[in-house]
């Protein structure tokens, strides 16, 4: 990675888009300081790792498939515990109450 690249983290369940993503943002030269499918994991990378920018999935399911966290919450927590990181939500949905309701609990953004 070259210096002052852009530093992201990436909050994704689906280990295959989650790689994916990796490998598109290394091979644009951006460094990706943080990855995970969990939230609490996530915080903490970023706690050893500052981001400036996390892409944050809307919809993230627990492993055992039983639970899903909304990926507005975690928008939320990384407003308030690292407010220097710009959050982007991705998300398949286009439903404008959703769009708006990210960008009220933080998002910078909405892919």
């Amino acid at each position: 990675m070259e210096a002052g690249a852009l530093r992201v983290g990436i909050l994704e369940d689906q280990q295959i888009v989650l790689d994916s993503l990796v490998v598109l943002f290394e091979s644009s030269g951006v460094q990706v300081v943080a990855r995970s499918g969990r939230v609490d994991d996530f915080l903490a990378s970023l706690r050893q790792q500052p981001a400036e920018v996390a892409i944050v999935d809307l919809r993230l399911e627990h492993p055992d498939g039983q639970q899903v966290f909304d990926g507005r919450r975690a928008v939320e927590l990384l407003h308030d515990f690292h407010p220097q990181v710009r959050s982007l939500v991705l998300s398949a949905s286009r439903d404008p109450a959703q769009v708006e309701q990210c960008l009220r609990a933080g998002a910078a953004g909405y892919l």
